[in-house]
C-alpha cells in the first residue's frame, strides 16, 4: 500500500505523516484493502470549500473529502499500482475541530484520514446502520 502526501499550502510541521502511513497499513490489514495508492492532500478552508461546492454542491468548507478513483468500477492502474482514491483534509478545519474536542491536531488529522480511507473503500454514513458500522471500524483502526 502506498500513500502519497502533498501539502498544498504552508507545510504543517506538526503533522506526523509516518503515523498516517501506519494507520493505512493497519486499515489494510483489518479490511484487506486492494493494493494500490491513496493520495492525501492537506489544504485550507478556501480550497476545500471550492471542492465541496464543485463535487457536493455545498458551498462551505468541510474537514475532509474523499474521492474514490472510479467508484463501482475497476480501479485505474499506474506504474505504482492501482489508484484507489484521493483524500483532502483542511488543516484549518482540523485545527478548529481539535480545539473544540480538546485534543491535538495530529489526533484530529488521524481521525479524518481514517474516515477518508473508509469512504474510499466504500463505507458511507447515510443511515444510522451505516454510520454505526463505519464508526466501529474507525474506532478499531484508531485504537492503539
Amino acid at each position: 500500500m502506498k500513500l502519497e502526501i502533498t501539502f498544498q499550502n504552508p507545510k504543517e510541521k506538526d503533522i506526523n505523516t509516518q503515523s498516517l502511513e501506519e494507520l493505512l497499513n493497519k486499515a489494510n490489514k483489518l479490511l484487506d484493502i486492494p493494493e494500490g495508492m491513496i493520495s492525501l492532500v492537506f489544504t485550507n478552508n478556501q480550497d476545500i470549500q471550492e471542492l465541496n461546492k464543485q463535487w457536493r454542491n455545498k458551498n462551505m468548507p468541510t474537514d475532509v473529502l474523499s474521492f474514490c478513483a472510479l467508484e463501482g468500477e475497476q480501479f485505474p492502474k499506474t506504474d505504482e499500482g492501482q489508484i484507489l482514491g484521493e483524500i483532502f483534509i483542511s488543516t484549518e478545519k482540523a485545527k478548529e475541530q481539535a480545539r473544540e474536542k480538546n485534543h491535538s491536531l495530529q489526533k484530529e488529522v488521524e481521525i479524518l484520514f481514517v474516515h477518508g480511507i473508509l469512504h474510499i473503500i466504500g463505507f458511507t454514513h447515510n443511515t444510522d446502520s451505516n454510520y454505526k458500522k463505519m464508526h466501529k471500524w474507525e474506532k478499531k483502526i484508531l485504537e492503539n
